[in-house]
């Protein structure tokens, strides 16, 4: 991820620096779709394929522009590294947080079927539920036993 975010925000460099000398919109996307060529199916790093793109295209000397970019993108992936949670990778807990998201989300709206608002008890109806695997586990304990008939019974639940 933090590749694709790196060479995303040498792409958006790249746009600016050149819609800052006064090239057009079209032409700017242009030469953002040659960088994407280069670091998407080139497999080039984005500052490489920067390098190339701005010898190539730009009225600026290239090492400087770089230079400022790169210093630009350290700083701003550190600013995004900085607060983003990072990625949950369990997969239990992100379904989880998903349908929790989800059933939130339900509640902020209004739902209206055939011209009519759903009720309540409707709208919990249409909620995605928790799957059995997801939910909390809780472990019950029991025993008791009965000496007088000789017979010991343990329950374990």
């Amino acid at each position: 991820m933090k590749s694709e975010k790196n060479r995303q925000r040498w792409r958006e460099a790249i746009f600016q620096t050149y819609a800052s000398e006064g090239i057009k919109k079209s032409k700017c996307a242009e030469i953002g779709n040659r960088f994407d060529h280069l670091t998407e199916e080139g497999g080039m790093s984005g500052e490489n394929a920067a390098m190339i793109i701005l010898d190539a295209y730009g009225s600026s000397d290239a090492k400087k522009v770089c230079h400022i970019i790169s210093e630009w993108v350290n700083s701003e992936l550190e600013r995004f590294n900085a607060s983003h949670i990072g990625i949950n990778a369990n997969a239990r807990e992100r379904l989880k947080r998903a349908i929790s998201t989800l059933s939130n989300n339900i509640d902020k709206v209004s739902i209206i079927f055939n011209g009519q608002e759903l009720t309540t008890q409707e709208i919990e109806c249409i909620k995605p539920k928790l799957p059995i695997f997801c939910r909390s586990f809780s472990v019950h304990q029991a025993s008791a036993s009965a000496k007088s008939a000789g017979l010991i019974i343990d329950v374990i639940i």
